[in-house]
């Protein structure tokens, strides 16, 4: 017996409103070939709470032939499974219409990244991001950052060695916030700056911090990023 080519190769960009998945003779064998996709561009404007998995790639499972009412004709039904937002809406249950880019392939896990306020980054988050400033490779996650190369902990928001290097080779100024004749305490209880030259441009970055550290680290990302930057949602504290 002969074996197709096509049983060893993969197959990518599938369209779900493809015949084939409402063939009653085809349909499951075949979509039990695939395990990825993303929703479609016409699920994500009839179904407008999936709107956060847009350019997603998903796990999929084909689980049985059933009837789709709304357009009147057997249709083949797929698990679908997002890597990133457990239990969300788009873990269900999801004709094979509502999905493209079908493939054979094994989906990349992918890390959700949420939006957050420079200049209110803290722990992790925040060490995080003074490493993309410092193009240093890192692991991790929100109890411990640590460089990709040796494993040593990088935590210069509140590591004095690391921190204070970065204060003194960006030349950051940091000073105490005071309430009359005592010094203040709380998340403005120091202020940091620093100076950024662009060509022949020249402009600063401020932040307010709880300790030395975080303010100076804060107004480093704050310069380099603006007043908004993306983090990985698992570093987030809760």
């Amino acid at each position: 017996m002969k074996t197709s080519i096509a049983e060893h190769t993969h197959i990518d960009d599938v369209d779900g409103k493809a015949p084939v998945f409402s063939d009653s003779a085809q349909a499951l064998k075949y979509g039990q070939r695939f395990q990825s996709a993303r929703f479609s561009e016409e699920a994500l404007k009839l179904l407008p709470r999936l709107a956060p998995y847009r350019g997603e790639q998903l796990k999929v499972s084909a689980h049985t032939l059933i009837r789709n009412i709304l357009h009147g004709q057997d249709e083949l039904l797929f698990h679908v499974k997002s890597l990133s937002r457990t239990g969300g809406v788009g873990d269900g249950y999801f004709f094979a219409r509502a999905l493209t880019a079908l493939s054979t392939r094994e989906p990349s896990p992918q890390i959700a990244m949420v939006r957050m306020q420079t200049r209110e980054l803290i722990g992790a988050a925040l060490d995080w991001a003074v490493a993309r400033c410092e193009l240093v490779q890192i692991l991790g996650d929100k109890t411990n950052i640590v460089l990709a190369d040796s494993y040593a902990p990088y935590n210069p928001s509140t590591d004095q060695t690391v921190g204070g290097w970065i204060i003194d080779e960006k030349s950051i100024t940091t000073t105490r916030s005071w309430n009359g004749t005592k010094p203040q305490q709380g998340p403005q209880a120091w202020r940091a700056e620093i100076q950024f030259v662009d060509g022949a441009r020249a402009y600063g970055s401020w932040a307010y911090g709880a300790t030395r550290l975080v303010a100076a680290m804060r107004s480093y990302v704050a310069g380099q990023y603006g007043e908004i930057i993306e983090i990985p949602s698992i570093l987030i504290e809760s």
